[in-house]
């Protein structure tokens, strides 16, 4: 027998903003969500796109922020799962050094950005498996782009 849709997972792909402090420490960028839950930007990826694509676009319309090279980096540092509307989805997710934070980006009006340390990141977001992501952030070594 075929699978229910509701059993179905909806794949994503988003990224963990990351800047290195002229003193060496490591900060992430976290998002609110529509309804003011902090997060990373994430979204679907649409048909011809990668995954590194769908989260470079997410990274772009959702924090407002430019990658080096314009795009995440490596594989994915680990995945999170949630549920919305009655559907699973699961996210990728990749680091991304930020070039550019811009003024001005598509959700700007719909969310808020904050720049912190993993230790706070880790604290505010809700999900289980994000937080087992940002902790390999601590780990990450930001030269060969491995957790």
């Amino acid at each position: 027998m075929g699978k229910k849709a509701e059993d179905q997972i909806i794949s994503q792909a988003g990224v963990i903003p990351y800047r290195i402090r002229s003193d060496g420490s490591l900060q992430v960028l976290l998002i609110t969500s529509r309804v003011g839950a902090w997060i990373v930007p994430k979204g679907k990826i649409d048909e011809g796109h990668t995954a590194h694509e769908a989260a470079r676009i997410e990274a772009l319309e959702e924090a407002g922020v430019v990658g080096i090279g314009g795009s995440p980096e490596g594989e994915p540092l680990g995945h999170y799962e949630y549920e919305k509307l009655g559907s699973k989805h699961r996210v990728d997710l990749y680091a991304m050094p930020v070039l550019r934070v811009l003024e001005d980006w598509p959700d700007r009006d719909h969310r808020r950005r904050e720049w912190m340390s993993v230790d706070e990141a880790i604290r505010r977001v809700e999900y289980p498996d994000l937080r087992d992501v940002l902790e390999r952030m601590e780990r990450f070594d930001r030269s060969s782009g491995a957790a």
